[in-house]
């Protein structure tokens, strides 16, 4: 019975625990709504005040190549929104987390994965943005159908490349040598047809 055996397990946490972790939650679910706002008001933000315009205007200038111009232009808006949202990314993700004992990292090394994060989204973006409004460009209304197959591909390019070349950028992992926490992984991933022959655990503490 999953739903006993859960209830059984939450019964043996402090009423404080509990507690703590109900708020944790829900205050979570909170955050999406103002996730979704915030998105919303730099959006009207960059239409309003004509800063796509610009951004827009400024790529045209730098280079007359479609290609670039889009380049450029997913440059600008990256970092514009990542900066106007930064006041409530750092809470979200530095403050709150420290409230909750969910993040050991000092603030340094917290912004240095996020410039990271953001190196990353402007490389990836840029490889499918380029592609996708060249698409948008060349077949007008049936865009969309051709653009699902990129984005489709897109993101199996990227779960390919991420464990090999993305999460190394944020953990540091080294092989498990605990024979005792090793081998029952191994053998569960054989019997499920899985050829493992190393474990590796990671440190994602960036101290």
């Amino acid at each position: 019975d999953i739903h006993a055996a859960v209830e059984a397990y939450l019964a043996k946490m402090p009423a404080a625990k509990r507690a703590r972790s109900n708020a944790y939650f829900e205050g979570g679910y909170w955050l999406l709504l103002w996730d979704f706002v915030s998105t919303v008001l730099v959006m009207w933000v960059l239409l309003r005040f004509r800063w796509s315009a610009r951004m827009r205007h400024l790529a045209e200038r730098i280079t007359r190549i479609r290609a670039f111009q889009t380049a450029i232009y997913w440059i600008e808006f990256m970092v514009v929104t990542s900066v106007l949202t930064f006041p409530l990314t750092v809470y979200e993700g530095y403050f709150r987390e420290h409230k909750y004992g969910l993040l050991n990292q000092t603030f340094g090394a917290w912004m240095r994965d996020q410039m990271v994060g953001l190196a990353v989204s402007v490389v990836l973006g840029a490889i499918l943005m380029v592609p996708l409004f060249g698409l948008v460009r060349r077949l007008g209304k049936s865009w969309w159908v051709w653009g699902a197959a990129l984005m489709v591909l897109f993101f199996a390019f990227v779960s390919l490349i991420a464990p090999v070349y993305i999460s190394p950028l944020f953990n540091k992992y080294t092989k498990l040598e605990d024979l005792r926490i090793k081998d029952p992984i191994l053998s569960m991933a054989r019997a499920n047809g899985i050829p493992a022959t190393e474990v590796y655990e990671f440190d994602a503490s960036r101290q």
